[in-house]
């Protein structure tokens, strides 16, 4: 019998700690990785907000379409309210938008469309108070808002439509009174589209009955946006 069978031997097993140069190593590995993924997760992004907003657009082209279908004619959205002024003139009008393709106001109660009223709201033209479209919650600015307005899903409410006024089928120069130029969310950026290139009205026209643009993202840096840039619901 082995006299040294009743002692145990123990053995320690120390697990080595990362040295400082290992550490640095897996920091340097990390942010090479996000510096590289970031920029791609943020393109993805902004990819899926213009393609949400196209689908947005094309909604709402639907909806005029209808309207048209009914009333002979695609509805005033947009300019001033009032009915005077051109600044707003190929601009969308969130409660003119409402009342036309909802059939009420843009605060939910019915529209007031007698004969008699001295509003504006029967100037939209949707004397039947059909309900051509379903305004999402989330097409609206904040519900606490004393003046809501209808917005795309990058945030922007400066939202230029451009419709077929002739009945041709194409957007031309004797359709539109302005092509507007819309900024985004915060008014950093802005986009002018280039009516020879972006909107050839002069060259053959959109061949479309009706078409919605907006700014899209915008630019950082506060600069101009180029057209790749912005949401055009014909591209």
């Amino acid at each position: 019998m082995n006299p040294n069978s009743d002692k145990l031997t123990i053995h320690h097993c120390r697990r080595r700690g990362f040295t400082l140069l290992e550490l640095l190593t897996v920091v340097a590995v990390i942010g090479i990785l996000s510096s590289i993924t970031m920029p791609v997760a943020r393109s993805v992004y902004i990819k899926a907000k213009k393609a949400k907003t196209r689908a947005q657009f094309s909604q709402w082209g639907a909806a005029m379409e209808l309207y048209n279908a009914e009333y002979g004619n695609f509805p005033p959205i947009d300019g001033n309210y009032s009915g005077g002024g051109s600044a707003n003139v190929n601009m969308v009008n969130s409660e003119k938008f409402s009342v036309a393709l909802t059939g009420r106001k843009l605060d939910g109660t019915d529209a007031d469309l007698r004969v008699s009223s001295a509003t504006n709201e029967k100037k939209v033209g949707n004397t039947k108070l059909i309900s051509f479209y379903t305004i999402a919650e989330g097409e609206l600015t904040a519900a606490d808002s004393s003046n809501r307005k209808l917005h795309d899903y990058f945030g922007n409410t400066e939202i230029a439509v451009l419709y077929d006024k002739n009945g041709d089928g194409i957007i031309n120069n004797t359709d539109v009174r302005q092509v507007p130029a819309v900024s985004t969310a915060d008014l950093g950026s802005k986009y002018e589209p280039d009516t020879n290139v972006d909107i050839p009205l002069s060259k053959g026209g959109l061949h479309v009955p009706v078409a919605f643009y907006s700014a899209g993202n915008g630019d950082a840096s506060g600069g101009k946006i180029e057209v790749e840039d912005a949401v055009l619901s014909w591209k």
